[in-house]
């Protein structure tokens, strides 16, 4: 089956690493284009290597033959969403999935999904599918449901507005060969424990009284890493309010994987009107040995992702944040025993290989509304 992916590989940014990790995950089980949305795109000789390295194609939208069959993936990709843009697929033959990957709608998507050009739509969490699907429905139906306060976890896909547009649970994919374990030294002779976090430069990201929340941790001897600084962050924070305890990266400064590694507490709270539609970054410092505190706020999916006192812990305070930091650097033994343990989860319960292909299947093979 063909499958044609609008949009492109990228090591920073959630669509973008998203289709990386997808490329690797469909290799040889779908025949695989990549379409480039923007010329900058089209033009990025090193990504055009690796998507042909891992047995796909890459085309620009004007190359692409007159009939098309099989399915196109838009992963949160509004520049696709031009007026006629998605019909001419559709006419062309294509079957179209459409995927938020965000906590909230937008305009560009709710149009061409009230026009019937979306055969289905992908959720990565059931949170993300209790925070979208009623406007989904609104725009289907003329109606407003109510939200529902918990839609089943247990189901993986199902039919918005009764067969109009099927929905499935697709998740998201992360190679755990792309972020080895790295097992982390003990701390005698004693050495500074490494706290840090990884995310977009977006201050809506970070808790409202950063760098507070990390010196707060009440810590006896610690370092504060911190990969994504820069633009509005840094203005909101100036670096006059870090002393020499702070390192702060510009986006991409280190490879991700060598800075997760770096780390021993991956601190992951977040700004109040934050939510978490899944967690890639907590996910990949998980992988390396990185032990997460997480918020519990169940509006995030972070609570799913991290099994509470086996691979990391969940914080309902910023006390509790700092409880179960201190427990990690007092208990060398535990701190290394939940790392290796956050390890194993993601690798055999987040990044299931086998499971996340059978997801895709169910939506390539099961057919349209």
């Amino acid at each position: 089956m063909n499958i044609y992916f609008f949009g492109w590989p990228s090591e920073l940014g959630g669509a973008g690493t998203k289709l990386a990790h997808l490329l690797r995950l469909l290799r040889g089980e779908f025949e695989i284009t990549v379409v480039p949305t923007v010329e900058k795109e089209a033009a990025d000789t090193r990504w055009q290597q690796r998507i042909e390295a891992l047995g796909a194609r890459w085309m620009r939208f004007e190359q692409l033959p007159p009939q098309l069959e099989g399915w196109g993936v838009l992963l949160c990709n509004h520049l696709m969403i031009r007026p006629g843009t998605l019909g001419e697929l559709r006419r062309r033959g294509l079957r179209l999935a459409w995927s938020n990957e965000m906590m909230w709608t937008t305009r560009e998507e709710l149009g061409p999904l009230a026009f019937g050009q979306f055969d289905a739509v992908l959720y990565v969490s059931p949170e993300q599918r209790t925070a979208l699907e009623p406007q989904y429905l609104h725009m289907l139906t003329g109606l407003r449901p109510p939200a529902p306060e918990r839609v089943d976890e247990r189901a993986t896909e199902g039919w918005l507005a009764g067969r109009r547009v099927r929905w499935v649970m697709t998740g998201n994919y992360i190679d755990p060969a792309e972020f080895p374990f790295h097992e982390r030294p003990r701390g005698t002779p004693p050495r500074p424990l490494v706290v840090g976090r990884l995310s977009r430069a977006d201050a809506d990201k970070f808790p409202e009284k950063f760098p507070e929340s990390y010196a707060g941790l009440g810590l006896k001897d610690a370092r504060f890493r911190v990969m994504g600084w820069g633009g509005k962050i840094a203005e909101q924070w100036p670096r006059k309010r870090f002393d020499g305890r702070w390192e702060l990266l510009p986006p991409c400064a280190e490879p991700t994987a060598a800075f997760l590694q770096s780390l021993d507490l991956f601190v992951y709270e977040l700004g109040a009107s934050c939510c978490e539609s899944w967690g890639r970054a907590v996910v990949e410092a998980m992988l390396t040995g990185a032990v997460p505190l997480v918020p519990a706020d169940r509006r995030h999916h972070l609570h799913a992702l991290v099994p509470h006192g086996q691979a990391g812990f969940h914080c309902a305070t910023r006390a509790e944040f700092g409880h179960y930091a201190r427990r990690l650097e007092a208990d060398d033994a535990l701190r290394l025993k939940m790392s290796r343990q956050a390890r194993a989860w993601a690798e055999k319960k987040l990044c299931n290989t086998e499971e996340h292909r059978e997801r895709w299947r169910r939506l390539f093979h099961g057919g349209a509304g």
